[in-house]
């Protein structure tokens, strides 16, 4: 008799935990949901894509244009979207499980704000053909799983430290329309 009490206990306790998580979860995503709204609307113009990103069509955010995920994005790919404006309104640290950032082709500028180190598991940044300008923001050496960066076709300068691994070394580039800085696995390469 005392075994059933003790199953009781064990059952409420997993669909409590069950529940704890979504319910985290569900945070997470109305979280990304919010910060990609907000962001959307600091930009210049308005996207081809403004019908699937609106706050009610928060249920499929996994269908929005350019967005992949699971249960949180995971994957943001607006490479060719028309987008104007800066990414000081985008919140970075409301993505911590974002592998892949590609605003690639687009006429977003300003500056790379810091906040780009909030994406700990990002593995592919491609920011090429903008015109982000002023200095390279040395965060971008914290993210230790990066592997792919493309910087390319903008007006970036400045230091900064590289981590890979148990490699460090610093690089000194001058990125404009001419050159270009692309780190991959196989090793940083520039490019004319």
């Amino acid at each position: 008799m005392s075994i059933i009490p003790y199953t009781s206990i064990l059952v409420f306790q997993f669909v409590f935990l069950i529940s704890l998580l979504s319910c985290k979860v569900t945070s997470s995503s109305r979280t990304e949901e919010e910060s990609l709204i907000q962001w959307k609307n600091s930009l210049s113009s308005s996207p081809p894509f403004d019908p699937s990103w609106a706050l009610n069509n928060t249920k499929n955010l996994c269908s929005w244009t350019g967005i992949v995920c699971s249960t949180t994005v995971s994957e943001i790919n607006l490479s060719q979207a028309s987008l104007e404006g800066t990414l000081v309104q985008f919140d970075f640290s409301s993505f911590p499980n974002l592998t892949s950032f590609n605003l690639s082709i687009n006429n977003l500028n300003g500056t790379i704000p810091s906040a780009v180190a909030n994406l700990s598991k990002l593995t592919f940044l491609d920011l090429s053909s903008n015109f982000f300008d002023g200095n390279i923001t040395w965060k971008i050496g914290q993210l230790k799983e990066l592997q792919y960066l493309s910087l390319y076709n903008n007006s970036l300068s400045g230091t900064w430290l590289v981590q890979y691994q148990r490699w460090c070394f610093a690089i000194l580039v001058s990125l404009n329309s001419s050159f270009s800085l692309i780190i991959s696995l196989e090793g940083i390469f520039l490019l004319p």
